[in-house]
């Protein structure tokens, strides 16, 4: 059975190729039969994608032009963040926008509120802030909260939270979302190649791979020979080559740093259900 992921890669040379017949039947085939791959490798894209922003950038969110459909649970892992780099007054009135949001029948203007509204509000908050919606607070805390910042040295009955750390906003180093293009090796194959590429002292994250694995060539595809090997590889940087034998488990592979030649660096991988053993080859794929 053809995997999905090969399946997948027809897509780009369909498109490139100008075959529109042959890319809308992939793309339904895909839809109709492979509906649980493609939501699995694209939804971990996605999440990876999502996870990074919030470790990263959490201000982004807020600032998002649908900040007020996020979820209650989200909402609150971000509250709960010290370094979310925005003044406390717009956090406070994003959150504001958000419970106004969340809660149903409020006048658009606040003179017209009623009390009944602040503690629909209020029960939509659950704790939150600030004027003109100190009505929405416990009176015991707001008179707090305004002693607090105006003699921060009395002691007061209620826990406010110190200020978040401000630092100097910085956008995240854009980072790709990692995809499995092959069908030989698994992702955490590909965490310890990315690692031994870099040298680095532990294996990486798989959501972590600082690298996209571009799919070149693929012998179930297109077949494979020394001259096609080349024509691909060739001038091309960072590359890794992958082979599985036939009737083995046994995995060789080599990776070249620069443009292709005969300084391959290689490695070979056997792997079991349990481990991964790794030994070093002076020959390389390219003179092979």
């Amino acid at each position: 059975m053809v995997e999905p992921s090969t399946i997948f890669d027809l897509l780009v040379p369909s498109n490139k190729l100008g075959l529109e017949g042959s890319a809308e039947y992939i793309q339904s085939y895909l839809i109709d039969s492979k509906a649980s791959w493609l939501r699995l490798k694209f939804t971990q894209a996605l999440q990876a994608f999502c996870t990074d922003i919030l470790e990263n950038n959490p201000s982004l969110v807020f600032n998002s032009d649908d900040f007020t459909f996020i979820q209650e649970n989200a909402l609150s892992t971000l509250l709960n963040r010290d370094d979310l780099q925005m003044e406390e007054s717009e956090i406070w009135y994003k959150v504001i926008q958000w419970g106004k949001a969340k809660t149903p029948d409020l006048p658009f203007d606040l003179k017209q509120w009623t009390e009944k509204n602040f503690l629909d509000l209020k029960t939509t908050l659950d704790k939150l802030k600030v004027k003109p919606y100190q009505q929405i607070l416990e009176s015991n805390l707001w008179n707090n909260i305004t002693t607090k910042n105006m003699a921060p040295n009395i002691l007061i009955s209620s826990i406010i939270l110190s200020a978040r750390k401000k630092i100097p906003a910085q956008l995240p180093v854009r980072k790709v979302y990692f995809i499995n293009p092959s069908s030989i090796i698994s992702d955490e194959h590909f965490t310890e190649i990315s690692s031994w590429t870099d040298h680095h002292s532990s294996i990486y994250n798989v959501t972590k791979i600082p690298y996209k694995f571009n799919l070149l060539l693929r012998r179930s595809r297109v077949g494979f020979t020394r001259e096609l090997f080349h024509r691909l590889y060739n001038n091309i940087p960072r590359t890794v080559a992958i082979i599985k034998f036939n009737g083995t488990n046994e995995i060789l592979g080599g990776y070249n740093p620069l443009h292709n030649d005969d300084s391959y660096y290689e490695k070979r991988l056997r792997s079991d259900d349990t481990n991964l053993l790794i030994d070093e080859f002076e020959d390389s794929i390219a003179s092979s």
